[in-house]
């Protein structure tokens, strides 16, 4: 059984929260830690959370808790820890970690308890210019540990690592444009999106070095105060792999048209 309803507790600068999660962005998650499927697949999640908005700091601890332990099945839970400090004026120092926890003490459902943990620091600098109005870059230095499979194949780290990269701009204020880099060894977020992880979608996939790619342009629209709908597109690129759909490039595309219409239902 899920709670429908939550408690909070709300002050100037914190937030509290027993039952049903905060979730926008996931979380604010980078792409690496939380594929961004997970905005449509799971939006809504369970458990306690604690948030906290400072002028020079931002953090937040949750814990959603997706399955309990049955004589069948292992319990689930994930959790994960955001920290964001400006210590000067176009400056930010970051950290974020998420980890997903199969276990349980009732039962062992016939299989180990496993752990996957992913985490690490970043930088972020921003500015403001003329033309391209703002702009940053974010570097995040990532480590990963553990495997949820508890019978992963031989040959595989138990530890990766992997180092992102993203630039931003927007011109005039009209739209998004960005880049991302990735390189990666032996990396594994299992929550995470796959391009960036050693082992794929597919459990027999794995690749202890990864290298991609992403361009991509994104314009949010207000519709009114409320309303709102976020159009992307974007071309990737794989390792060196061919595309399969542009030919004999190496470059695949995407695209994402999402409409947010946030409501509310009074219960007397």
């Amino acid at each position: 059984m899920k709670p429908l309803l939550g408690f909070r507790y709300r002050t100037d600068h914190s937030l509290g929260v027993l039952g049903t999660l905060v979730t926008e962005n996931r979380h604010g998650y980078l792409e690496p830690l939380e594929v961004t499927t997970l905005e449509f697949t799971r939006p809504i999640e369970y458990g306690l959370q604690w948030r906290e908005r400072r002028p020079w700091l931002d953090g937040e601890f949750y814990l959603n808790w997706q399955a309990l332990n049955t004589p069948s099945s292992r319990e689930i839970f994930d959790y994960g820890l955001l920290l964001a400090a400006r210590p000067i004026r176009h400056v930010q120092l970051e950290y974020q970690g998420h980890g997903l926890h199969h276990g349980g003490q009732l039962y062992n459902a016939g299989v180990p308890v496993t752990n996957n943990f992913a985490g690490g620091f970043g930088l972020t600098l921003s500015a403001d210019f003329p033309v391209v109005d703002s702009s940053s870059v974010t570097v995040y230095h990532l480590q990963s540990h553990g495997d949820i499979d508890p019978n992963p194949p031989p040959g595989r780290a138990g530890h990766g690592q992997g180092t992102y990269l993203r630039v931003g701009l927007t011109p005039g204020g009209w739209f998004d444009l960005f880049m991302i880099q990735w390189w990666g060894t032996s990396f594994l977020s299992q929550e995470g999106d796959n391009n960036y992880n050693s082992v794929g979608h597919d459990p027999l996939f794995y690749r202890p070095d990864r290298r991609y790619q992403e361009y991509g342009i994104r314009k949010i629209v207000k519709v009114d105060q409320t309303v709102t709908v976020d159009g992307e597109f974007r071309f990737h690129r794989i390792d060196n792999e061919s595309s399969e759909a542009l030919g004999h490039s190496k470059w695949e595309y995407s695209y994402r048209l999402v409409a947010r219409v946030p409501f509310s239902i009074h219960v007397q």
